[in-house]
């Protein structure tokens, strides 16, 4: 009869983890007895041989088991202690991965980076041509960076993670390019320094096709060059200085090239407006040089050109002010003359010299009519000879209002002299251009506009029996003579000082108009006044009309006579009377 109840013991637990879902464990049983299972485990193996028994639980699902219990029942019925499996996780489901950022098809890293999710954590293994230091996954993200690869293509890199269980999982990358070279660019042909197209264009040459990073104030409707050259033309762009124009190559890996200036000489000036020019200093429209010169404004630099008849050695201009002297020109006329400009990216623009003539010839003049040498004329006048028309400088004591003369002949009338002697007077000629005639001296001349002072010192007494009376006068100037009225005389000139001058026989009669006139050398004429007097050659005829008594008593006898005249009475002999006059009659 057995009475010992038969002995269990676990000599191999399941795994505390598998991934197993039919999990192994090892018992050693007394003897021969039946299995008695409980707590959440099962298996296909009912009975166990005495000894060691490997048993196979049936398939579980994924979890923690921490009830699994054992027990044996021998053939008579006794039964073992219960004995409980040690706690373990069934865990078959591998690593949920997922991609998140994968390696770009082409990059310029060596080592680029991929970013993936993992709902556990495991170990990484990384196969095929990529590595990396990470060699442990967590759960959640995850940023793996590779170990350095050299440039070039690369296909699919595998990542296995391990999770505690020995789930694999694996995960695959696109594949990529390695490529850590900047891109290159040949200059072919820049922006020069300026230019007079709103669209300038470059052309470059690339060995990889690149985007185009415009910066600063350019643009282009062109973003991608291509492998080769390429002719960038940028958008419209304002007049003025642009210094900060640059592109960058960009190529498929996300390298860029150094930032190069598009232009020559890394600014360049966009100029479509014509060059302004304005005269500051005009030919004269008369010149009296052979090379004429003129003084222009500019608002730029410029390469002049000449139009016309007139040219210079001067070929370039600068900006602000500019004095061109011309080539020689012939003396004449000049309508034609233009002075044409470009500037540095070709604007063009005319500037007229306008209308002038040039005239290196002094004015002749000569004297058709001079001054007399004497006159009476306060303001005497010349006749002149020019040549061409003229002003007129005058020098010495003359002057006049006529300051300008034509061609040919002119009289001039200088202005109001005072009396005496001129002998410093002359005239110049200077033309429309300047130039200026040899002097012209005036022979030395006289001006006297003040009559001969006349005085009567011995004047014809008012009755005269003369009929050729005479007088006395003095006269300041000599001259001639001219007489007036109903008197004349043989004398026809006069002399300084006293002059006394005999009339020509007068008839017998009261004279009231005579006068006399001196005139002397330069035409003054002095007139002098005779005064009224009569001539009188017939003596009173006298008759006895009461004669004094031959005897007689009166000691003042009387008489009385008549007379044919008035007059002065005068006594001779022995008699007198205080009567000294008589009347007409008696």
């Amino acid at each position: 009869m057995d009475t010992i109840p038969p002995e269990l013991k676990v000599s191999a637990q399941v795994f505390p983890l598998t991934n197993d879902n039919t999990p192994e464990f090892v018992m050693v049983a007394s003897e021969a007895s039946t299995i008695i299972y409980s707590g959440g485990c099962q298996s296909q193996t009912a009975e166990a041989v005495a000894g060691e028994n490997r048993i196979t639980l049936n398939r579980l699902a994924d979890g923690k088991y921490s009830q699994c219990k054992l027990q044996l029942k021998d053939p008579t019925g006794h039964l073992s202690s219960v004995v409980s499996l040690t706690s373990f996780q069934v865990d078959t489901a591998s690593p949920k991965l997922k991609l998140l950022a994968d390696i770009a098809n082409f990059t310029n890293t060596s080592t680029p980076s991929i970013r993936f999710s993992s709902n556990e954590p495991g170990s990484i293994r990384y196969l095929d041509e990529c590595s990396s230091s990470s060699d442990e996954a967590v759960a959640g993200e995850n940023t793996i960076t590779l170990n350095a690869l050299g440039d070039g293509q690369y296909g699919q890199c595998r990542i296995t993670v391990t999770d505690a269980a020995g789930n694999v999982s694996t995960l695959q990358t696109a594949a990529f390019v390695v490529d850590t070279i900047l891109p290159t660019l040949r200059w072919i042909a820049k922006i020069p320094s300026a230019t007079q197209d709103t669209t300038p264009s470059f052309t470059f040459n690339v060995s990889e096709a690149s985007k185009i990073i415009y910066s600063g104030s350019c643009s282009s409707e062109v973003t991608e060059a291509v492998v080769g050259d390429n002719e960038i033309t940028l958008k419209e762009l304002a007049d003025g200085e642009y210094s900060d124009c640059t592109i960058r190559l960009s190529d498929t890996a996300g390298n860029q090239s150094p930032a190069y200036s598009v232009a020559l000489y890394d600014s360049f000036r966009v100029d479509t407006t014509a060059p302004t020019l304005s005269l500051t200093k005009e030919i004269t429209s008369h010149v009296n040089a052979s090379t004429p010169s003129f003084s222009f404004n500019s608002t730029e630099d410029l390469k002049i050109n000449y139009a016309g008849s007139c040219s210079s050695a001067a070929l370039t201009a600068v900006a602000g002010d500019n004095e061109i002297v011309l080539n020689e020109l012939s003396d004449g006329s000049y309508t034609d003359c233009e002075l044409k400009v470009r500037d540095s990216v070709g604007n063009t623009a005319t500037l007229s010299l306008g209308s002038f003539t040039v005239d290196t010839v002094a004015p002749s003049l000569s004297v058709t009519s001079s001054i007399p040498s004497a006159g009476n004329d306060a303001t005497p006048s010349f006749i002149i000879n020019v040549s061409e028309a003229s002003n007129i400088v005058y020098s010495g004591a003359c002057s006049s209002s006529a300051s300008v003369v034509q061609a040919g002949e002119n009289e001039i009338t200088l202005s109001e002299l005072s009396d005496g002697t001129y002998g410093d007077c002359a005239i110049q000629l200077t033309d429309a251009a300047g130039n200026q005639s040899d002097s012209l001296a005036f022979e030395s001349f006289l001006v006297d506009t003040t009559a001969p002072a006349l005085n009567l010192t011995t004047a014809i007494p008012s009755y005269v029996n003369d009929s050729t009376p005479h007088l006395i006068f003095t006269s300041t100037e000599a001259g001639t003579i001219s007489y007036e009225g109903a008197c004349s005389s043989a004398s026809n000139s006069v002399s300084v000082g006293a002059n006394e001058i005999t009339l020509n026989s007068l008839s017998d009669g009261p004279y009231t108009d005579c006068r006399l006139k001196v005139i002397d050398a330069v035409g003054n004429v002095g007139t002098l006044l005779l005064g009224s007097f009569t001539v009188d050659t017939v003596a009173p005829s006298l008759s006895l009309t009461t004669a004094i008594p031959t005897s007689g008593n009166d000691v003042t006898p009387s008489f009385v006579f008549t007379s044919s005249e008035a007059g002065q009475v005068s006594y001779s002999g022995a008699c007198s009377s205080g009567t000294s006059s008589a009347s007409v009659g008696e």
